[in-house]
């Protein structure tokens, strides 16, 4: 299993694996922390920090057929 934390900020994704779901955990806690409300005024920028977990066996699956 892998364990994905994804961070939304407006229209740019960013991707981060790891191995343990504590890890992930811990990364996107610290992420929240750090998040930072944008100070424009003209248009406020969407921030989202989720979680997915991957199993690759279902890749490996969908890759065959």
């Amino acid at each position: 299993m892998k364990y994905r934390v994804v961070i939304e900020v407006g229209y740019c994704d960013a991707f981060y694996d790891f191995d343990t779901p504590d890890e992930a955990c811990n990364f996107a806690m610290i992420a929240l922390s750090h998040q930072s409300v944008s100070e424009d005024t003209t248009r406020k920028k969407y921030i989202s920090i989720s979680m997915q977990i991957i199993d690759p066996k279902i890749k490996e699956e969908v890759e065959s057929d």
